[in-house]
C-alpha cells in the first residue's frame, strides 16, 4: 500500500544518483516527488535496499540540492526512494517546487 503524503508533484526532472562515495553517477527522471520519498525512471535501477544519493535541481535557479535515502522497491526501468531525514534546503526546494505546480 503506498502511503500518502503531501505535497507531492509530478516533476519530469533530471536526477542523478550514485550508490556510494567515488561511483559513477546514473542519470534518470524523477516523475513522482514528495517530502517522504520519489520515484524515478533509469536504465540502471538500484537493487532494493540499498543507500542512495540523489541530485537534482529541483527549483530554477536555486542550484542542486542533496538527498540521502533507501531505495524501496526497484522494477525494470523506474525504483522509488525513501528519503532519510532531509536538510532544509532540500525540504524547501520541495516544497517551493510544489508550489510551482499547484498555482
Amino acid at each position: 500500500m503506498r502511503r500518502e503524503s503531501k505535497p507531492e508533484i509530478e516533476v519530469p526532472k533530471q536526477v542523478s544518483f550514485a550508490l556510494g562515495v567515488g561511483d559513477e553517477p546514473s542519470i534518470g527522471s524523477i516523475v513522482r516527488l514528495s517530502v517522504v520519498g520519489v520515484e524515478i525512471v533509469s536504465f540502471t535501477p538500484p537493487p532494493v535496499g540499498r543507500e542512495v544519493l540523489l541530485r537534482a535541481v529541483l527549483v530554477d535557479g536555486e542550484g542542486e540540492v542533496v538527498m540521502h535515502g533507501r531505495v524501496q522497491w526497484s522494477q525494470p526501468e523506474r525504483f522509488a526512494v525513501q528519503f532519510g531525514p532531509l536538510g532544509a534546503r532540500a525540504t524547501r526546494a520541495i516544497v517551493q517546487a510544489s508550489q510551482k505546480v499547484s498555482a
